[in-house]
């Protein structure tokens, strides 16, 4: 489901979808809007977390991001090509200061300014 609209002031909530603090905190750790309007991010809801498709890298094109039992991150980059899914790179115990330094690393893409 579609849960993420850079042009409102807040994240839309889609019907049947359940958008709660967890993940607004991985989007707003993220960058929030300016990390969604420089990657063209759309996020899906994920029980623990978020899968986030963007565009503009060469190394991949999807990151998940779930929440582990210790309040870390666990986040994983794919590139992903019609059927073709391949795991490009996994971090475990991710601390939240380490998100938007470790997206840019991976993808070649900025979240800010």
């Amino acid at each position: 489901m579609y849960l993420i609209d850079a042009k409102s002031e807040h994240y839309k909530e889609r019907p049947g979808s359940e958008f709660t603090q967890v993940h607004k905190d991985i989007l707003d750790q993220l960058g929030g809007k300016m990390f969604i309007a420089l990657t063209g991010a759309e996020g899906y809801r994920m029980e623990r977390g978020l899968l986030i498709k963007f565009k503009g890298s060469t190394k991949a094109n999807y990151v998940r991001i779930t929440v582990n039992g210790a309040d870390l991150y666990i986040v994983e980059f794919f590139r992903v090509r019609g059927t073709s899914v391949k795991l490009i790179s996994e971090f475990n115990d991710m601390y939240c200061d380490q998100l938007q330094d470790l997206f840019e690393e991976q993808t070649g893409l900025y979240t800010h300014f």
